[in-house]
């Protein structure tokens, strides 16, 4: 629950006799993603800083160093699928959404350039098989796909285009 979890990071950070925003605590739960790894990672970070008073420009500073943690491994990943490939752009295309419902719909595929969907979902069930999408039941609807690494989709999310 994000209110439980914004109490339970600031009365570290009090017990600590240290402060964060309200808005640096929000930041972190969004980009998170409700990610607990992704959560604790962003919170040590920023705790470690030694910054008594915590604001939304300090955790965003930090977040972007976090993320950069990995970029190398993130690179990895890109060459590996080939950046003009269908399945690196499908990639960029799900970062770029909580959840993708249809992938293969024709709003989704005009919207981000794809002309075959046949090809978004053979790209699609590759990205799942790397597991680097993963899928959940949404009732009446189908499934969503989504990138199950918090900071993954927002290396990717900080790409130029």
């Amino acid at each position: 629950e994000h209110e439980a979890y914004s109490t339970f990071i600031q009365s570290h950070f009090k017990k600590a006799k240290r402060s964060i925003t309200q808005d640096a605590v929000h930041y972190i739960l969004h980009v998170g993603g409700g990610e607990t790894y992704a959560i604790q990672k962003i919170c040590n970070t920023v705790f470690q800083s030694g910054t008594s008073s915590i604001t939304l420009a300090v955790t965003m500073d930090i977040f972007k160093k976090v993320v950069n943690e990995n970029q190398s491994y993130y690179e990895r990943i890109r060459t590996l699928l080939g950046s003009g490939s269908v399945q690196y752009k499908l990639l960029r295309a799900i970062s770029g959404k909580k959840m993708v419902i249809e992938p293969s719909g024709k709003e989704f595929m005009q919207a981000n350039g794809f002309s075959n969907s046949s090809s978004v979902l053979k790209a699609l069930k590759a990205l799942e098989g790397y597991n680097l999408v993963s899928k959940e039941i949404i009732p009446d609807r189908g499934f969503g796909y989504y990138i199950n690494d918090a900071l993954f989709k927002a290396w990717l999310n900080l790409l130029p285009v």
